[in-house]
């Protein structure tokens, strides 16, 4: 009993996540116009490497990280993206943020540990 509820703790996922936006464009700033050229291709070969790793992981994974990606481009914060996600229930909609927070940090839909959903 004790190992299979231990289990289920493993495979539970945090909740009320904080959310922080990152702004890199003062150390950007003081780049050098090489080192930002550097930064800037190694940023995009990061990106196509990711949908590698997604497409690997399983079907599914690149399509939502795409989908997820597009949708959140479109908001420029987060009233307007619970607006275009139509979520009106503010728990669901926090939901909704910790499943594309596990998704991207995990680059698909299984945890970065033990392969599982």
């Amino acid at each position: 009993y004790f190992f299979s509820a231990f289990l289920l703790t493993m495979n539970i996922t945090p909740r009320k996540v904080p959310y922080f936006k990152l702004d890199v464009s003062k150390a950007f700033s003081l780049l050098t116009p090489q080192q930002r050229l550097y930064a800037h291709h190694l940023n995009i070969a990061g990106w196509h490497g990711t949908s590698v790793c997604a497409q690997q992981l399983s079907v599914e994974s690149l399509p939502l990280l795409k989908g997820f990606y597009t949708l959140f481009t479109q908001a420029p914060d987060l009233p307007e993206l619970r607006r275009k996600a139509d979520v009106a229930d503010e728990d669901e909609f926090a939901k909704f943020l910790e499943y594309f927070a596990l998704l991207y940090s995990n680059m698909g839909n299984y945890l970065s540990f033990g392969d599982s959903k």
